[in-house]
């Protein structure tokens, strides 16, 4: 992977709560003047929801694995940052703490660079395993299914014998710049 972090930590967990936050069933997303973000997301079953919430940012080389923070830190943070509203968090059904960075895959498939060869690809990469980055805007999955579609389709037809084995060559190219694009606005 190539690419850098951006030394600022998350936490992500799904709570049932009580709160007078009046879109807590819409997928919003809240910006403090100073004390950073909260991504809410609605789970299904109409009771949970996902809070993304923007930790502190982290000194250089620190990883949030090591950081000493818990459930209690993450639900401090986010009532500071919905604050006027308040979060009286009732349960917490699944917590995680993680860093953001923002890397792309060297390749998208299994053949050197520039393919000086012309080998035909036979393993391929697509989606996380691609490209990492923030929680913000659902790219994540809004660039896998594209990836994983524009494979199948390809993989689809030479193996069908519709189109010739160097047609796989264009995934790599074609997906790694959109991840490139998508880091690139991440940052």
């Amino acid at each position: 992977m190539e690419g850098d972090s951006a030394n600022k930590s998350w936490g992500v967990m799904d709570v049932l709560l009580v709160t007078d936050f009046p879109d807590i069933r819409v997928k919003s997303f809240i910006q403090s003047k100073d004390n950073g973000a909260v991504m809410i997301v609605p789970r299904e079953g109409g009771y949970l929801v996902r809070l993304y919430v923007e930790l502190d940012l982290l000194e250089k080389n620190q990883r949030a694995s090591n950081l000493d923070l818990g459930v209690e830190d993450i639900i401090s943070k986010a009532r500071l940052i919905m604050n006027p509203y308040t979060l009286d968090v009732k349960e917490v059904a699944w917590l995680s703490i993680y860093e953001v960075g923002q890397r792309v895959a060297e390749r998208f498939d299994d053949t050197l660079s520039g393919n000086p060869d012309a080998l035909t690809p036979r393993a391929f990469i697509a989606g996380d395993a691609g490209h990492t980055h923030s929680p913000k805007g659902g790219w994540g999955l809004n660039t896998s299914l594209p990836d994983t579609f524009n494979l199948g389709w390809k993989l689809a037809a030479v193996l069908q014998r519709k189109a010739h084995p160097m047609l796989l060559h264009t995934y790599a190219s074609e997906r790694r710049k959109v991840a490139q694009m998508m880091i690139d606005a991440d940052r």
